[in-house]
């Protein structure tokens, strides 16, 4: 049995331009492959690249640093609306308010059938 990992690799390194490309080599690829254990094979070996290659770019941050601002990352990533501009938050509360209408305009008329008010 030639190794299908191999093969794909071959397809992907040949057609790279961007992370996209993996995904959609690897749908094509899918096409390729006869049982379930070949789909396996390749799906566990890119899962297996991808956490290695994750572990090798976390280890080139640095948190030490004195200029790291971890509660500035953490607030960043926690609330990134915040650093919207002025324009910007308006534009996503104006999205947010469209699909709170839509969610009023389903939900009342299902809690009057049931009797049930919110």
């Amino acid at each position: 049995m030639v190794c299908e990992c191999a093969q794909l690799k071959q397809h992907i390194s040949n057609n790279f331009k961007n992370w996209s490309d993996l995904e959609l080599a690897l749908g094509a690829y899918t096409k390729h492959t006869t049982t379930l254990e070949e789909f396996d094979e390749v799906f566990e070996d890119i899962g297996n690249n991808l956490v290695e290659y994750l572990i090798s770019q976390e280890k080139k941050l640095d948190f030490k640093h004195e200029k790291t601002n971890k509660e500035k990352l953490f607030e960043d990533l926690s609330f990134p609306e915040n650093t919207l501009t002025a324009a910007e938050k308006e534009q996503l509360s104006n999205y947010k308010n469209n699909w709170s209408n839509i969610r009023k305009n389903i939900i009342k008329p299902l809690t009057k059938q049931s009797n049930i008010y919110v």
